[in-house]
């Protein structure tokens, strides 16, 4: 079990660890070590990038399945001499070429529904030019800001510190319903906090999980 918070509203811009690490550490702890802060992660907006590199990760998963070394009935590396292939572009690119060199009109139609080589080797660059592009973008604001406590004692410390009813956050004279003013985040600012769900409460969902299953579906349909 580990004893976190969520901070709700944090500045688009407090994107170092280190500054929330200090804050917590200093503004409620004091300088007697008494409570540390263990992890500290910033969540930031950064969804479409993300979202690119999940579908980059799934094209690479693609061509290691279509590339990887012939088994044995016994569903064994048939032989460890035969190196698995490189799945950098040039290599990519040359198999590519010969696959489509020796395509049948079958294999031409089949492709459709099921990409090969040349049809992922497609789908790895545009996706590559759209992450190099979002990631030029670089200043993805901050949302949520998870800060995990070494102890239960310290995270409910915490807790009822900035224990702030959610309507008197938006009031203009909302600095003053804060006990105290060294608990404002860079002076000014009444932090908006929660306890973190658990982990193991977290529904880890992958959004291509739907397209492989289709993807399974068809190729045991066509094969």
């Amino acid at each position: 079990q580990d004893y976190s918070i969520v901070v709700r509203n944090p500045p688009t811009d407090a994107t170092d660890p280190q500054e929330w690490k200090d804050f917590f550490e200093k503004q409620f702890f004091g300088s007697n070590g008494e409570h540390h802060v263990t992890c500290c992660t910033v969540a930031r907006d950064n969804y479409l990038l993300v979202r690119e590199l999940m579908v980059r990760r799934e094209i690479l998963q693609k061509l290691k399945w279509l590339l990887r070394r012939p088994t044995d009935d016994d569903g064994a590396a048939a032989s460890s001499s035969i190196p698995q292939q490189s799945l950098d572009l040039p290599t990519l690119a040359r198999i590519a070429d010969a696959e489509e060199a020796g395509r049948t009109l079958f294999d031409k139609v089949k492709a459709l529904v099921l990409p090969g080589v040349p049809e992922l080797l497609s789908q790895l660059i545009a996706v590559n030019g759209r992450i190099q592009e979002l990631a030029l973008l670089g200043n993805f604001p901050v949302i949520r800001v998870f800060v995990t406590f070494e102890t239960e004692a310290a995270q409910r410390q915490v807790l009822r510190s900035l224990s702030v009813a959610p309507d008197k956050l938006v009031r203009k004279n909302h600095i003053m319903e804060v006990t105290n003013p060294h608990h404002l985040f860079r002076s000014n600012l009444p932090l908006n906090v929660k306890q973190a769900a658990e982990p193991s409460t977290i529904r880890w969902h992958n959004d291509l999980s739907n397209s492989r299953y289709y993807q399974k579906v068809l190729k045991m349909v066509l094969t």
